[in-house]
């Protein structure tokens, strides 16, 4: 992935994050990429939050042909609690509504989740990635907000320059009699970009090398399997493309915009008796 989808995929990781066994978020929405909020938008953010941000990002020499960034960034974790401004509560949790609420836990507790998160960037997603420490945990009493600490923690990780669209893999097929040919793949990896498969064929040894050639065979998104029936003896080729939404959100007066991109094909060819 390059930087845009890195930070997209950890915003996503981050927001997406549940408690062990429930449906309830860690830290739901309140997960941002930035540079830094103003101290007056602080009042309006609802503790845990988490901040995410770029770092620098200098060549690899190891990689020869092709252009690869070692790339740092940031995680910033704040917990807030109005009424403990010793600011013991705020690092080891305390008055919690639930064993499976945010509100409550303390900085320490709710680190855990953070690396759990981060573990699921891993190359599979474009992604190596590496904690490279944390920083000392910083406390602010801040008006309208309450005592709050914070906590950086240092990662660095391999990135492209181009951006990166994974295709599906293990794509295997087994011919039976009656002109069925039995299809098996394995899903790319969970992403925040990713949208739908599309499944295309054509008779003959050339699979199709686009994702509009050939004959569309309906998959439903996460799909891993499908019987094309009615086929005629002989040799019929597959291709199977994992398409992304590359959608950007509307922001402050600006515009939503979709995009969507397509993976390379994975493609095979099986020969119906």
């Amino acid at each position: 992935m390059n930087e845009w989808q890195l930070m997209m995929q950890i915003r996503h990781l981050l927001r997406s994050a549940v408690w062990p066994g429930t449906s309830t978020k860690v830290w739901g929405n309140q997960v941002y990429v930035t540079a830094g909020p103003s101290e007056d938008a602080l009042p309006e953010m609802a503790a845990p939050f988490i901040l995410i941000r770029p770092g620098t990002a200098t060549a690899d020499p190891e990689f020869e042909d092709e252009v690869v960034l070692v790339t740092d960034f940031v995680i910033t974790l704040c917990v807030a609690l109005p009424q403990d401004k010793v600011g013991e509560i705020p690092l080891i949790g305390g008055g919690r509504p639930s064993e499976t609420a945010s509100g409550g836990m303390g900085l320490l507790e709710l680190q855990d989740r953070l690396f759990n998160e981060t573990k699921l960037l891993n190359i599979a997603s474009g992604v190596i990635i590496q904690t490279r420490g944390k920083g000392m945990i910083a406390a602010s009493e801040i008006p309208g907000f309450g005592y709050a600490v914070f906590r950086d923690y240092n990662f660095e990780c391999l990135a492209s320059v181009d951006r990166y669209y994974p295709a599906p893999t293990s794509f295997n097929a087994t011919a039976a009699t009656g002109g069925t040919v039995s299809l098996t793949w394995k899903l790319a990896p969970a992403r925040f970009d990713r949208l739908a498969l599309i499944l295309r064929r054509a008779s003959g040894s050339t699979a199709p090398a686009t994702s509009t050639d050939g004959t569309g065979v309906s998959v439903g998104a996460t799909d891993t399997s499908k019987s094309d029936t009615g086929l005629s003896s002989g040799a019929h080729s597959y291709s199977l493309f994992q398409t992304y939404d590359e959608r950007t959100p509307q922001g402050v007066g600006g515009v939503a915009t979709t995009q969507t991109d397509v993976s390379d094909a994975v493609s095979l060819t099986v020969t119906v008796p």
